[in-house]
């Protein structure tokens, strides 16, 4: 399975905070942005991981992601030229992606509850594709799915009203059918290709699952400024109460075996003083 982070967006809604970089290097606490949907990979072991960003964000990733390849995470740098939505961010990479199971997530979603490792390890066996579910007070602002008798029926992007809550979050698993999919939509009224409409396809072929993630979990799509606030304060609470870091990349790989301790140890001589560095001290 290949992993894929999309982190192409232009971080319109951060603006003017965006003028210049990245939304996906602001600091979520201690770590950037994608640290977070970049360690759901890891924790399903995927080492193999395409990164979709602008081609103004191509140098600051170039330098970030020296670090990742030390702990043993295969990372390709993909340049979408335009935000003409994530099937089209897809299509980018589909080299990369052609006829290959695949985990894709947003660049500024985060996820954090009890036993998610096991849930998306679940996930990403299933047959066909699979989403993830979070009720929310908001779901005009995302595509929501419509279920019957316990399976999707049909995928809504921003629906008029607040009725359905099932809010379709930024995870999802496809199977190697995903660039055949993407290459038979069509734009929608904005002039963009949704991947609810990819979605849908699968659903025509009963071939779409889902997880409905309960009142234990938390998701964050953290692409606002209050929304980025909140995410902060909870990971900030949540750290400072249970001494153990959400996130820290390092960490995983350790767990993983990607990386041993006498080479973490070198590898983290270069990071500057900081209560990360001391984190991954204690670790090793």
């Amino acid at each position: 399975m290949i992993g894929i982070v999309l982190a192409a967006g232009s971080g319109s809604r951060m603006f003017p905070s965006s003028e210049g970089i990245s939304k996906h290097f602001f600091p979520v606490l201690d770590k950037p942005l994608f640290y977070y949907p970049l360690s759901i990979l890891l924790l399903l072991k995927i080492k193999k991981i395409i990164i979709i960003v602008n081609k103004e964000d191509l140098n600051s990733f170039k330098i970030k992601i020296k670090d990742f390849n030390k702990i043993g995470i295969d990372i390709k740098l993909v340049v979408q030229n335009k935000s003409l939505g994530i099937p089209h961010a897809i299509l980018s990479a589909k080299k990369y992606i052609n006829n290959k199971k695949c985990c894709v997530v947003l660049g500024d979603n985060i996820f954090h509850g009890q036993n998610f490792k096991e849930i998306l390890i679940k996930q990403s066996k299933l047959k066909g594709a699979s989403v993830l579910i979070y009720k929310t007070i908001y779901p005009k602002d995302y595509a929501v799915a419509e279920i019957k008798n316990s399976k999707i029926i049909k995928i809504i992007e921003k629906p008029k009203n607040n009725k359905n809550k099932n809010a379709v979050t930024g995870l999802y698993f496809f199977d190697k059918n995903l660039i055949k999919y993407c290459n038979q939509i069509k734009p929608s009224r904005r002039n963009e290709l949704e991947i609810s409409d990819v979605l849908n396809l699968y659903i025509k072929r009963k071939m779409l699952k889902y997880y409905l993630l309960g009142r234990g979990f938390t998701w964050f799509d953290a692409g606002t400024p209050e929304r980025l606030l909140r995410a902060s304060s909870f990971i900030q609470h949540n750290e400072s109460f249970t001494g153990l870091k959400i996130a820290c990349l390092e960490e995983i790989a350790l767990s993983n075996n990607w990386v041993t301790k006498i080479k973490l140890k070198k590898i983290i001589k270069k990071y500057p003083n900081s209560a990360y560095k001391k984190y991954i001290m204690e670790l090793i």
